[in-house]
């Protein structure tokens, strides 16, 4: 080897020592650069100034202040109730049983009746269970209305249960309470009675022995209106949305009403409900009754009793005509 490449290999070593040397330091170097960085411990943290601090005490108080002038100031109650659409239900009393509805706490301190408190869905829903109601709208405005909208459930059916009249929708159930049934509206049976008392004396008593209920027809019709009357032997009891006739039996009380009223040869009278199979009676204020089933086709049933009025019917000297047999009338 020649004296040159000698001192080139010394040459190539020294660089390659250098090089390992700097790629070391670097490595390191970038190592500790990687480290996460730490909290200086003697670093103080910034607190609130006093100015500071009386800004947020006065923004709080302003924000409770506020809160307390809408919840309890009378200006932000409701106080303004406006109701349209009633036709049968008495105003005065529809809006006294809302602002009834508003007048509690919710949570114990907070009045229900404030604008911000007022639950308008929760006011539907409690005036919809108590009133019979189609369909009802309630819409609050800033700062103390409340407009209702409602509309009543359609009234077809005069219902007596032997204690009071109602009204009755087509489905069935009570729509409004009308009033009670009069002592005059009874027929009274009664007999005597005898006793002995304890000094052997005779003691003759009146005691009743039955009642008859006749609803007086054209009364009912001058004072609630001409709707068919149907008196209920079955006694049930009932309240207002409280179902008291299937909605089968109120459309077939309604088809049998409409169409006796087209004959004028038949007088005007009430319907007697006997059970619930539908049989039933229609008593004219004559005296005389059609035996029917509400649940047959009236249309039907009715032409050919007419058919028969004209040839053989005498209806000033018959009791009752049966119309529930197919085919078939009967009279007496």
């Amino acid at each position: 080897m020649s004296v040159q490449e000698l001192l080139d290999f010394f040459k190539m070593i020294r660089k390659n020592k250098k090089n390992k040397i700097f790629r070391r330091e670097f490595r390191s170097k970038k190592d500790f650069a990687w480290q996460k960085s730490k909290r200086n411990p003697f670093v103080k943290k910034s607190k609130l100034s006093l100015l500071q601090k009386l800004e947020y005490l006065f923004l709080s108080l302003a924000l409770f202040i506020m809160a307390a002038i809408f919840l309890y100031h009378p200006y932000f109650q409701i106080s303004d109730i406006s109701v349209d659409g009633i036709k049968r239900i008495d105003k005065l009393e529809f809006r006294e049983a809302v602002k009834g509805a508003m007048d509690y706490k919710r949570y114990f301190i907070l009045p229900a009746k404030a604008y911000v408190m007022t639950d308008t869905t929760e006011l539907k829903n409690l005036l919809k269970s108590k009133y019979a109601l189609s369909d009802i709208n309630v819409e609050k405005k800033f700062p103390h209305y409340l407009k209702i909208t409602v509309e009543e459930q359609l009234s077809t059916i005069i219902y007596d249960n032997g204690d009071r009249y109602s009204y009755l929708g087509k489905d069935g159930t009570i729509v409004e309470v009308l009033r009670e049934t009069g002592e005059d509206e009874w027929i009274i049976k009664t007999k005597i009675v005898t006793s002995t008392n304890e000094n052997g004396e005779i003691i003759s008593e009146e005691v009743e022995e039955s009642r008859t209920h006749i609803p007086p027809v054209h009364a009912i019709i001058n004072e609630i209106g001409d709707y068919p009357i149907i008196y209920d032997k079955r006694h049930k009891k009932g309240e207002v949305n409280d179902v008291m006739l299937s909605e089968q039996s109120t459309m077939g009380i309604l088809s049998w009403f409409n169409n006796i009223k087209k004959i004028d040869s038949l007088p005007r009278g009430y319907f007697l409900l006997e059970n619930e199979l539908g049989d039933s009676k229609y008593i004219t204020e004559n005296g005389w009754f059609l035996k029917i089933n509400i649940a047959d086709n009236s249309k039907e049933k009715l032409n050919k009793l007419l058919i028969l009025l004209d040839d053989q019917i005498n209806l000033d000297r018959i009791s009752y005509v049966d119309l529930r047999f197919d085919g078939r009338i009967y009279w007496k």
